[in-house]
């Protein structure tokens, strides 16, 4: 089978030839992530190219919390008094009642950012950011199948919505204003998740009446669903906040003619059902412990017969565990995975380092050889 024939096989519950093989954040066909590497990633990069299963990002601009409407906004630097390493990146956006500010910090050297100050700080705040006029998106579809054609049978090209309803009031709010709001303003929320639902039905309604999935497979994903899983929420917050609206999302690209990959790290052990009722296709990277609280075969016996499940393979001990250990590791995660098919071996994260350290080289290819050979069903 190709790697199109085997991931479209995987998304339809078909028999595949083996199970399938992800080298996560490793975009052989992303021309601005490759323009970033360093020269070490080059065998890494041949490596997903030839013998991976290709799911090829590839997003478009959905402006400020998904509208299209021409803001005022201003971008500026700020230096740090007393951490010179550190900038700020401020950005204002007029909205009708006033000004909106966000800070991110930016480290010069390892070029990683943290938000610092969030756009919504109070609940005016939010009526603000609501009153901003809707104008729809409307992408343009022609990169979606330049993408397809480049990557060809070599995977997918995956159709990046962003994030989802929660994803986008978390953006505006920051994990620990979320986390009080769902308390002291619970409404609140559900109004900015209405809103947000409607603008991404909207976005999903363009790709249907364009006629795209005439041209190629649908396939899309989003983050998002992390932000209110375990432990920092607990599942009655994840079924309100998130499945109760992604529900909605999912069932409007299904009947698009797509499909949806889910991104989502956490606990997922209490909320694991959440994600059949909201209509997922492929859940990512679905962490076991210590980080998450999910064994694969748990995972298998309670969601595998419904949908996709993608990764299990700990990124952090790629750089970490000696090549025995890890190929030890990597044989196991594919005993538990391939039983009944619908399996994707993957890292549960993107390799981040500024250099590709050698040891961590090593064990991708070990997980590559692994899941050649082992990962067979014929």
């Amino acid at each position: 089978m190709t790697s199109r024939e085997r991931l479209l096989a995987l998304l339809h519950g078909e028999p595949t030839d083996r199970i399938g093989l992800h080298l996560l954040g490793v975009r052989p066909w992303t021309p601005w992530w490759l323009k970033d590497r360093h020269p070490s990633y080059a065998p890494l990069i041949e490596l997903a190219r030839g013998q991976g299963d290709i799911l090829s990002p590839i997003g478009f601009e959905t402006g400020f919390c998904c509208t299209a409407a021409p803001l005022h906004q201003t971008t500026f630097a700020e230096d740090v008094p007393g951490h010179g390493d550190v900038e700020h990146h401020v950005t204002i956006v007029e909205g009708p009642h006033g000004p909106l500010r966000q800070v991110v910090a930016l480290h010069r050297i390892e070029r990683e950012t943290m938000t610092v100050e969030h756009y919504v700080k109070t609940p005016d705040d939010a009526e603000n950011v609501l009153a901003i006029p809707y104008v729809p998106v409307r992408p343009d579809m022609a990169p979606f199948v330049e993408r397809d054609r480049a990557v060809g049978p070599r995977g997918l090209a995956m159709i990046g919505l962003g994030t989802d309803p929660i994803g986008l009031v978390h953006g505006l709010l920051g994990t620990e204003r979320l986390a009080v709001w769902s308390v002291e303003h619970r409404d609140l929320i559900h109004a900015m998740l209405r809103e947000f639902l409607r603008r991404l039905l909207d976005v999903v309604r363009q790709f249907a009446a364009s006629g795209l999935h005439r041209k190629m497979p649908l396939l899309f994903f989003h983050t998002g669903a992390e932000i209110v899983a375990p432990p920092i929420h607990g599942p009655a917050d994840f079924h309100d906040f998130c499945t109760r609206y992604d529900t909605q999302l999912h069932a409007a690209i299904h009947e698009a003619g797509g499909r949806i990959r889910v991104h989502c790290h956490g606990r997922l052990g209490r909320i694991l059902e959440e994600f059949i009722a909201a209509g997922v296709d492929i859940l990512q990277p679905v962490e076991p412990p210590p980080e998450g609280d999910v064994l694969l075969e748990d995972a298998k016996r309670r969601i595998g017969h419904d949908m996709v499940i993608e990764g299990n393979l700990q990124f952090s001990r790629l750089a970490t565990d000696p090549p025995h250990e890890f190929r030890c590791l990597v044989e196991r995660t594919v005993a538990a995975g391939k039983p009944g098919g619908r399996f994707i071996l993957c890292p549960t994260a993107s390799p981040y380092w500024p250099q590709l350290p050698q040891l961590a080289l090593t064990n991708y290819r070990t997980m590559v050889n692994v899941a050649l050979s082992a990962g067979r069903y014929d």
